[in-house]
């Protein structure tokens, strides 16, 4: 009778144990990375994947995440994003709509200053 309690035990035992992904890896939560959005001052107007922006969201790995931001006033015009896919020169990524791919945590800007001749720039 023993013998029979600790078979059905180990195999009880055996059933439990998951041989296939952990909860988190089905989850994607080991794979995911963090966008951080930094729309300088309010003075864009940022939409992420076409609805409102929120400073930071999570995405998977790899996803490609479509931003565009305009200006919040007339008191500013378009100047240029930091951190995009668009942004490989000196004067940035001055694409309205633009595009970051999420390979790692990644941190862009938005960047409407006021009109010229006026001095204040974003960083």
């Amino acid at each position: 009778m023993k013998l029979g309690f600790v078979v059905a035990i180990m195999l009880a035992s055996a059933c439990s144990s998951s041989s296939g992904p952990s909860s988190d890896a089905a989850s994607g939560s080991g794979s995911d990375v963090t966008l951080t959005i930094n729309n300088y001052l309010a003075w864009c107007t940022v939409t992420e994947q076409s609805a409102a922006f929120s400073m930071t969201k999570t995405f998977p790995k790899g996803t490609v995440v479509s931003l565009d931001a305009t200006p919040a006033s007339s008191a500013f015009v378009w100047g240029y994003w930091t951190g995009t896919d668009g942004d490989t020169t000196g004067t940035h990524d001055t694409n309205m709509m633009t595009t970051v791919t999420m390979s790692a945590d990644k941190m862009v800007l938005a960047c409407c200053p006021d009109p010229p001749p006026a001095s204040q720039t974003c960083p």
